[in-house]
């Protein structure tokens, strides 16, 4: 590879700049790996010839030693170094040479990253439709006639719960649908700031996680590859108790799952918990409920069990949420609050208030998850076992009850609130919510539309960086300069090149013994006494201060002595 093969490296480069890659492309790109190893190599010859023919012009012409020091010893730039520090000098000459020499590192790396390659995507806008709950409380069965015991939604809603320990923290479900976070949980939220957005930072690391449910929304016609962004609207309930009250022997136990039994008709197939509505208290914004638990059985199980009540809000929250998707993996990154939309646009086309659905909610979440065959000494059913420990572990699905009035109050309301959010979730969209992301029912459901922005993935491009390629060709150009430059003072160049050589201490050397003719240049000086053997030694050791010269052998020179003195 010459100086001129670097240019044309170059302008290969340049022309492939853009194009998708290809086995003529890769061959350039290769020879481009090569560059650094052989760049080095040519400038260095190159430079190196120049500045020794051009200090022989310099010594024709007459120059201080200095001058010639610098320009037939620095051969590299450790050289100049040494030599501009050991002559105890800094001008224009010694750092242009120190300049010249590091050009050689900058050509060499510049040519090595003159071709890359980048991913080539197609960015476009397109239309994603998504399952907007907030809208669809006509779509619910909990607000059908059936009020079987065990409804369709129960097993998707317990097996959400059984499956949850394994997906709580990540930001999509265990069906691919995108999770929604809690908007009230991110750094730095003000409710009263609105319209403002707030960046989500995903934590896996969460036991529970910041999720309002552990459903996601469904989502259809996302792409199979690319990065894809996008806003949906969403609703979910947030819930806050404020505290626990235990009342042991409690009366106020006054509706028991579906059918509203009294205390007296409690029997083994019974909820082990109870949602009561406290309608003087509650509107559509702002609903006020007793979470009743049985904590234990006591001697008279069927007529007075032990409770536990905790008073909660429940508060219904719209948001929109800005989701970003990596080849259909999919997260929430930021979050902005619109529940000024206010409660008659929650669910537009509908009859139904939130206080209804919510009323609905409470009366079959108890019990939701007990079978015909629940024992009675079984103890709490799986929703305050989840609540308990939503790992599930052994300790927390084993026969007998579950004090919840010994859980923090704040993790009581955040678990409760996914787990109400994911029951009010698996009575709407079942069988959307479960398909492949990329499929949808238009005529059996109705969808929200959403401006996606898609960047597809379509394979690799080169990309030639011009400063670099620039540079490149710069300083090809000059090593080219230097090149014609030291051939041309070669020419004109009488004196031989004997400067540098340990031959030419043999010339006009009284104590050699060999005749050097004195239009030898150095090189030729050493070939025509390569065989001759010489020693660096005392040429004066019968006097009392000997002198040190270069002297062949047979002027019998003796070895040098730290006992003697030398001139």
């Amino acid at each position: 590879m010459n100086v001129n093969t670097e240019e044309v490296v170059a302008c290969l480069c340049i022309a492939l700049n853009g194009k998708p890659i290809s086995s003529y492309g890769d061959h350039i790109k290769a020879i481009t790996l090569l560059s650094p190893t052989i760049f080095p190599i040519v400038y260095a010859a190159i430079l190196g010839k120049l500045l020794r023919r051009l200090g022989l012009y310099k010594a024709e012409r007459g120059a201080t030693i200095g001058d010639l020091e610098r320009l037939i010893g620095c051969q590299s730039i450790f050289s100049t170094l040494e030599r501009q520090f050991g002559l105890r000098r800094i001008d224009v000459l010694g750092c242009s040479i120190l300049l010249a020499w590091l050009l050689s590192p900058v050509g060499g790396q510049a040519s090595l990253r003159l071709l890359t390659t980048e991913r080539r995507m197609n960015t476009f806008n397109d239309t994603l439709l998504y399952y907007p709950i907030e809208k669809y409380a006509e779509q619910t069965t909990l607000l059908k006639s059936d009020k079987s015991a065990s409804p369709f939604f129960a097993p998707l809603f317990v097996t959400a719960l059984q499956t949850s320990r394994h997906r709580i923290a990540n930001p999509m479900d265990l069906f691919g649908n995108v999770r929604i976070p809690e908007i009230a949980s991110l750094p730095g939220y003000d409710p009263k700031s609105e319209g403002r957005w707030y960046p989500v930072v995903n934590n896996t690391a969460d036991t529970v996680g910041n999720y309002t449910s552990v459903f996601g929304i469904p989502i259809a016609g996302l792409p199979s590859s690319g990065n894809v962004s996008f806003n949906i609207i969403s609703h979910y309930w947030t819930i806050n108790c404020t505290r626990q009250d235990q009342d042991q022997h409690s009366s106020s136990w006054s509706t028991l799952g579906p059918e509203n039994t009294t205390l007296t008709d409690i029997k083994p197939q019974s909820p082990s918990f109870d949602l009561t509505i406290d309608e003087q208290n509650s509107t559509d914004t702002n609903i006020s409920f007793v979470y009743q638990t049985i904590i234990e059985p006591n001697s008279t199980f069927f007529n007075q069990p032990n409770v536990t009540s905790i008073r909660c809000i429940a508060l219904p929250v719209v948001v929109e949420s800005r989701v970003y998707c990596l080849e259909k993996s999919c997260s929430v990154t930021a979050m902005r609050d619109v529940s000024d939309r206010g409660p008659d646009t929650l669910w537009l086309g509908s009859s139904k208030t939130p206080l209804d659905v919510f009323r609905a909610i409470a009366v079959h979440m108890p019990g939701v998850d007990i079978s015909a065959r629940q024992e009675a000494a079984y103890g709490s059913e799986l929703v305050e076992r989840w609540l308990w420990n939503p790992n599930l572990d052994r300790n927390a699905t084993s026969a007998g009850w579950i004090n919840l009035s010994l859980l923090y109050v704040p993790f009581f309301s955040q678990r409760l609130q996914i787990a109400i959010n994911t029951f009010w979730d698996s009575t709407i969209g079942t069988v959307p919510r479960m398909d492949s992301l990329t499929k949808f029912d238009s005529a059996a459901f109705q969808w929200n539309s959403t401006t996606m922005h898609v960047a597809e993935y379509q394979g690799l491009n080169y990309v030639c960086h011009i400063q670099l390629a620039v540079l490149t060709m710069i300083i090809s150009v000059v090593l080219l300069l230097a090149a014609n430059l030291s051939m041309l003072l070669g020419i004109v160049t009488r004196t031989p090149d004997v400067l540098g050589f340990v031959s030419e201490s043999a010339r006009d050397n009284p104590y050699f013994k060999r005749y050097v003719p004195s239009h030898f240049s150095g090189l030729e000086a050493a070939r025509a006494l390569r065989d001759v053997k010489v020693r660096i030694g005392d040429v004066r050791s019968e006097e009392g201060v000997g002198h040190i010269a270069l002297a062949t052998m047979n002027t019998k020179p003796e070895r040098l002595s730290w006992e003697r003195w030398y001139d």
